[in-house]
């Protein structure tokens, strides 16, 4: 439907025909249990426990439970359960079937046979074709962990998944005692382009300089949008020399690349470096030199380099 109606419309008619489908096939389990059908046992149990598994995931998602292996594993934990609960119904359906054959005449027993394995190999489709959901469930899933950490625009590291994951590298390097460099790039008289060119070409023009940021950046290496058209980089095992090395490289790629708008057009960019070897450092404090020397740089005319080291 997004592709022809509002995403907002899309995603209401979706959780509608969600929420509909809950409040429509519990009772008709509970209704079908009350005349008699022992399965609908396994199924309501079954139901209940995805359901279950469904909102605590989608509570961690929203912030409000904590994000742990329990919580992120929720959803695909509840449709496994959900699957063996269904597997025991098809077990108990198959031995009061069984039971009925023992008590009819044996051309009853032979087309009662014949049905039971219609309906079990219709059965092992239905389970089959929800494995398949349940996969691709998992797929999304991934995919909107994904569209969470990144930047919608650039496709780089966005800031919150770039501050979770600096922190994990800065415990190791604690541990291990190894250079860490941040650097800080802010694109010069950005709004300049935006005045002239429009907002749409400063867009294409972020995600073309997110690219050489990527593409010349090591796999260990941490590249991401900070915000606006600011970016962020931290170096593991890089001293200050090497941050720098680095940061002019990126410097002269930014001012030699011709971006493709309505005419061929060159930016620059300010770095600020911030180095540090410490047992004691904590990465806010990393971010906040590092930025400082950034407002150096464009205080001094931008277009430079300016860095900060502590080594105790």
């Amino acid at each position: 439907a997004v592709f022809f109606v509002p995403y907002l419309w899309a995603a209401i008619y979706a959780n509608t025909m969600a929420f509909a489908l809950v409040v429509t096939i519990i009772p008709a389990a509970v209704i079908t249990f009350n005349k008699g059908y022992r399965p609908a046992r396994y199924f309501i149990v079954g139901w209940a426990v995805f359901l279950l598994g469904v909102f605590l995931h989608s509570s961690m998602l929203a912030g409000l439970l904590e994000n742990n292996n329990f919580t992120l594993n929720a959803m695909p934990l509840g449709a496994f359960i959900e699957a063996i609960l269904f597997s025991l119904a098809l077990a108990d359906r198959i031995n009061c079937m069984r039971k009925e054959r023992e008590k009819v005449h044996s051309e009853y027993q032979k087309r009662l046979g014949l049905e039971v394995e219609e309906r079990t190999a219709q059965l092992k489709q239905e389970k089959d074709k929800a494995e398949q959901i349940n996969l691709a469930l998992i797929e999304k899933n991934k995919l909107l962990i994904e569209m969470a950490n990144t930047d919608v625009l650039t496709g780089l590291l966005n800031r919150r998944s770039f501050w979770e994951r600096a922190e994990l590298l800065l415990a190791n390097a604690m541990r291990n005692e190894y250079a860490l460099s941040i650097i800080m790039i802010d694109i010069d008289n950005f709004k300049m382009v935006n005045d002239q060119y429009g907002h749409q070409a400063g867009d294409q023009v972020l995600a073309a300089i997110s690219h050489i940021l990527k593409t010349t950046s090591r796999e260990s290496d941490l590249v991401a949008r900070y915000g606006g058209e600011e970016f962020i980089i931290l170096l593991s095992h890089v001293s200050l020399d090497g941050a720098k090395v680095k940061a002019e490289q990126l410097r002269q790629a930014l001012m030699s690349h011709e971006f493709d708008v309505s005419d061929k057009l060159k930016v620059s960019a300010s770095f600020g470096i911030a180095t540090r070897i410490s047992t004691t450092s904590d990465i806010d404090q990393l971010v906040t030199e590092a930025d400082s020397m950034l407002y150096k740089a464009k205080y001094q005319g931008k277009n430079q380099i300016c860095t900060y080291s502590v080594l105790s």
